[in-house]
């Protein structure tokens, strides 16, 4: 295993054997410096994980590589029965049956250890892999990273998802070694709620702010690359005269992390020149270990400053955790108000702290707090969508629910409950924006409304009028509660919104945050039925999982082949995530009524016909039901009782086939069968 670093471009391509040094300061330490025998020898140590080195490495860089794994004849007879499932069209997710020795491959301890350290015991496959058969004169990609099978979900700094690419032939510059960017986890580029693609000087401006550098993973036959879901990646160019081939799986999350040793803190600056990702590598290393952050590392910038920053996402997440697990109740107030930012890149920064701040605090008034703070946010959905879907996703991420009190977790799975049906607060005609602590703001609530001009009345101030302008050519309704701030003007001082009341985005992107709001709740039900302490708290949010899903069954006719309800199709594969999540939560069992839904759901998908596939953009024909069925598939598995595991056996013998190398028992027949909705035109 050797690395090669390079400021790649179309024109010149270097094989340096070093990654490069960025502007304005000394090369990162790089896995270059990691002797391969070490690499081998840590899914050995610690009892079935990564070694220490091998996970603080993966924290700081997003990836560790896993060498040696798969022996030459197991190789050799992947890539012959891979060429001769390439020849006959693309077969897509069902390569893995089409070439059942890929499941050996996922089952080698070594790969086991790795995927259990980052994602924890009771992982799942999730049903999305390609095959990537980069044959010789192939272009490469820009830098990007993946997008959720085309829907527009949110991403997670603790590791909740990950990808593992799989090298079955020996790979090396000129066979299109995969480029990744080092540490880049953790950033966006500007603009964007998501930026996920780098191009020509955006690329080389953000590499030298984050930085960082690409660099080209070269490896040998049956090795492997464990990856962070949202490292900026890409493939290469083949200059060679061979195929290469690379087996990309995906991998979830199922459970929180569970207390272990985390010993002393790695020394993040000995991994990484860039000294705003230490404190998040910090709060990352601690999570995955079931601990708190207990001192910040190194100095750094002064928040506010930092996070309101416009172009330096490095400077702006670092100084968004500095709020969260060091700013105290004005720091976490803080983050709750830069939820409603009108720039998309703090609200990303904010998001992610306020996940961390929520299990920094957990199991104190202060997280009980916070966590009503987020629930308001989150109910202020008809007025600030984005809002109200990042602080639903910081709520899912956490994975804190085992500290929550029952009155706070109940709260809470009331609102999202309300919230995964597409409803905000509980009086929609009346809404109340969050109390938030706004330095020097003030507020009132509208009280006429007149061809874009509102009246407010203003405890400190009497009446005040804004225009549709001030709040980002949205509208407000009478009884709306506002904040904002005075701000100078030519004509003296003029109120201008900050806080609430109104959505402040094109009515596309409101409607995407629609759909993440829904989608970031039920994955907070699952949670919480995964993962509360109090038994009928987790039943109640175990029956509204089950309630989402009974929802979204009746509506799989409507989903297949429409893509205008494309946003049903992705609440109802957050919500079979949400069913595994509950099904292989640490406290249990789930209960029988989850089951059922999850049955029928799988009953619902496979009564339904095979479409065409129409072009290559977006979840494909299905709207995603394909996942939906596999995730509800492994859920079942580990819900349901024997009789429910056979029921959904029943569902689809008639409709499904087998993949190649028959099961043995009905468990690992369900797990592998090729979905009925698949074909050579249809991959699954």
């Amino acid at each position: 295993m050797s690395w090669a670093g390079s400021q790649i471009t179309p024109k010149k391509k270097r094989t340096q054997r070093h990654p490069p040094a960025p502007a304005g300061g000394a090369p990162p330490a790089a896995p270059a410096a990691t002797p391969a025998a070490e690499v081998a020898r840590g899914g050995e140590e610690g009892g079935g994980y990564l070694s220490r080195e091998e996970l603080a490495k993966f924290v700081a860089y997003g990836f560790v590589p896993l060498t040696g794994v798969v022996d030459a004849a197991t190789n050799a007879r992947i890539i012959e029965s891979a060429d001769r499932v390439h020849s006959e069209g693309d077969a897509g997710n069902n390569m893995i049956h089409a070439v059942p020795e890929l499941r050996g491959v996922l089952g080698r301890a070594r790969v086991k250890a790795a995927l259990r350290t980052v994602l924890g015991a009771g992982y799942a496959r999730h049903p999305h892999m390609y095959a990537h058969a980069n044959d010789p004169g192939s272009k490469e990609q820009t830098v990007h990273k993946d997008s959720f099978f085309g829907f527009e979900g949110h991403r997670h700094h603790a590791p909740t998802w990950a990808m593992l690419l799989y090298y079955p032939q020996k790979t090396t510059i000129k066979l299109a070694a995969t480029a990744v960017v080092p540490g880049s986890q953790y950033y966006a580029t500007e603009g964007k709620t998501d930026g996920r693609h780098l191009h020509g000087d955006e690329k080389r401006a953000a590499l030298q702010a984050w930085r960082t550098g690409e660099m080209q993973y070269e490896c040998e036959a049956g090795s492997l690359l464990l990856m962070h879901y949202d490292l900026f990646h890409r493939g290469m160019a083949n200059t060679d005269t061979a195929r290469r081939w690379m087996f990309k799986f995906q991998f979830v999350r199922a459970s929180p992390p569970t207390e272990r040793d985390a010993g002393a803190s790695p020394a993040w600056k000995d991994l990484t020149p860039d000294a705003h990702r230490h404190v998040v590598c910090e709060y990352v290393w601690r999570w995955l270990h079931g601990k708190v952050v207990e001192a910040a590392p190194d100095a750094q910038p002064q928040p506010r400053q930092g996070l309101h920053a416009t172009t330096d996402d490095a400077q702006r997440v670092c100084s968004a955790y500095q709020m969260a697990l060091f700013g105290g109740e004005a720091g976490r107030g803080e983050l709750l108000a830069a939820l409603y930012s009108e720039s998309p890149e703090v609200v990303r920064a904010a998001k992610h702290a306020a996940a961390a701040a929520l299990y920094q605090t957990r199991g104190t008034p202060a997280g009980a707090a916070f966590l009503r703070g987020l629930i308001e946010v989150a109910g202020d959905l008809d007025h600030d969508a984005l809002a109200a879907a990042s602080a639903a996703a910081a709520a899912a991420d956490a994975f804190h629910w085992a500290w929550v009190e029952p009155e706070d977790a109940a709260r809470a799975v009331a609102a999202m409950r309300a919230l995964a049906a597409g409803r905000g607060a509980a009086h929609p005609s009346r809404p109340v924006a969050p109390r938030l602590r706004v330095p020097q703001g003030s507020g009132g609530a509208v009280v006429s409304a007149s061809r874009g001009t509102y009246v407010i009345a203003d405890p400190d101030h009497g009446e005040v009028k804004i225009t549709s302008a001030a709040i980002g050519k949205g509208s407000l309704a009478p009884g709306c509660a506002v904040r904002y701030r005075w701000v100078p003007a030519r004509s003296g001082a003029e109120a201008r919104y900050l806080t609430g009341g109104v959505s402040r985005r094109a009515s596309q992107v409101q409607r995407t945050g629609v759909t993440n709001a829904a989608a970031e709740a039920v994955l907070v039900l699952g949670a919480v039925a995964g993962g509360a302490a109090d038994a009928a708290l987790r039943a109640r949010a175990c029956g509204c999982v089950a309630q989402v899903l009974e929802v979204y069954e009746k509506r799989v006719p409507e989903i297949n082949g429409a893509p205008a309800r494309r946003e049903q199709g992705e609440v109802l594969m957050a919500a079979s995530l949400a069913g595994l999540r509950a099904a292989a939560g640490p406290r249990g069992p789930a209960e029988p009524a989850l089951a059922q839904r999850l049955e029928g759901v799988v009953a619902a998908i496979a009564a339904q016909p095979l479409l065409p596939k129409r072009g290559a953009r977006g979840p494909s024909t299905d709207q995603g039901l394909r996942y939906s069925l596999g995730l509800c598939m492994a859920a079942v598995l580990r819900a349901g009782s024997a009789d429910a595991v056979a029921a959904v056996f029943r569902r689809l013998s008639a409709l499904g086939r087998l993949g190649p190398g028959e099961a043995k028992d009905v468990r690992s027949a369900l797990m592998c069968r090729v979905c009925h909705l698949t074909s050579n035109e249809q991959p699954w």
